[in-house]
């Protein structure tokens, strides 16, 4: 916490004076990461506002697609502040030429791939803003380490990783015995691979084996679907009726059949 605090006193970059002059030109600086969307707002180059999104854990968007977010969600800040002149810096180069397609409507945007409908419709909610609003934009394109909104999209690394303390209590405090597989293995009856996968979810060091043996012992799995067994190659016959049973499907003028022949020494067929 307390370095989260110093970060803050030393990067947070609305600070100053609290007046802001009553202006309609300002400056968006846009910016976005895998982690989050991040969005400052200047005018007459003092930051007033800024704000970050987190991205969600299945946001799986392309990230020129998230810059373009980036830049919509500062236009609507700026049209907040009641800005009508708006500078939009970003440090992607792809969003620049895509924005300054709607801005200047010399060429029509063109761009390929999955999210290729996702971008329009973006760019289109832009275009309308402009018309709204009589917005008059001008795009430009910034370093990444000039980009006062980058710093406030980026987490030390330290910060992503679990501390080894935590690790080993985690494990120490999640190991599964037998009787706990036993008991995981109850709750569903399923099989070795989705009881494995479940199992993996608490004790990461679980195995195959175990988990094979806790299901080869459950009499309920057993009597619904017993293990196959092994016999020689070539040869299904035992020496007692009714104890093996062969089972295939036959066509007989052009139908199917189902038979099944007893394996033993009466060989009876159905």
């Amino acid at each position: 916490m307390q370095e989260i605090l110093e970060r803050t006193r030393a990067e947070d970059p609305v600070r100053g004076n609290w007046y802001v002059p009553k202006t309609e030109c300002g400056t968006i600086w846009c910016d976005a990461s895998s982690i989050a969307i991040e969005v400052v707002l200047a005018i007459e180059g003092a930051a007033v506002e800024d704000a970050a999104w987190l991205r969600k854990a299945d946001d799986f968007n392309h990230i020129n697609v998230t810059e373009l977010d980036a830049v919509l969600k500062g236009v609507n800040l700026a049209l907040k502040w009641r800005l009508r002149t708006i500078e939009i810096r970003t440090d992607s180069a792809t969003v620049l030429g895509w924005v300054g397609s709607v801005i200047t409507g010399e060429r029509r945007v063109r761009t390929k791939g999955v999210t290729e409908m996702l971008v329009k419709c973006r760019l289109g909610v832009l275009g309308e803003l402009i018309a709204e609003f009589g917005l008059k934009l001008n795009v430009v394109l910034v370093p990444s380490e000039k980009n006062r909104a980058d710093a406030l999209t980026r987490v030390k690394r330290a910060w992503l990783e679990e501390p080894e303390e935590a690790r080993k209590g985690i494990a120490a405090a999640c190991q599964l015995d037998d009787s706990e597989l036993k008991r995981l293995h109850a709750m569903h009856h399923l099989g070795v691979d989705r009881t494995l996968y479940l199992a993996k979810k608490s004790d990461a060091d679980v195995t195959r084996g175990s988990i094979r043996k806790v299901v080869g012992s459950c009499d309920r799995c057993q009597s619904i679907n017993p293990a196959p067994c092994g016999h020689e190659q070539g040869s299904l016959s035992v020496e007692h009726n009714w104890k093996r049973l062969a089972v295939d499907v036959t066509h007989y003028r052009q139908g199917m059949y189902l038979s099944m022949v007893d394996c033993g020494p009466g060989r009876l067929a159905i």
